[in-house]
């Protein structure tokens, strides 16, 4: 299977600290069934040049699945992370 990230980033570009050249996504799996409240570490899986604000991804059935976005600037410049959305594949 396969799901279908998307997201919105609005800017002023006259204000903004960070202008997105593109965005980075990372992901964090647990087991279905892990304890609640282990800590899992996010990794990412991927880069999508701007202005594109859409990933896709293989997952598969017996996990739950963290992912958040940051955009990406100039040099090291980086957004504060997307709040990160779970899903788990039915």
């Amino acid at each position: 299977k396969e799901i279908i990230l998307s997201w919105n980033h609005n800017i002023d570009n006259e204000t903004a600290v960070v202008k997105p050249i593109h965005f980075e996504i990372f992901m964090a799996k647990k087991r279905a069934g892990a304890c609640e409240g282990c800590p899992f570490e996010f990794k990412t899986i991927g880069v999508v040049p701007a202005p594109s604000m859409e990933f896709i991804t293989k997952i598969e059935k017996g996990y739950k699945y963290y992912f958040r976005v940051q955009a990406a600037g100039e040099g090291t410049m980086r957004s504060d992370y997307s709040k990160s959305v779970k899903f788990e594949p039915k």
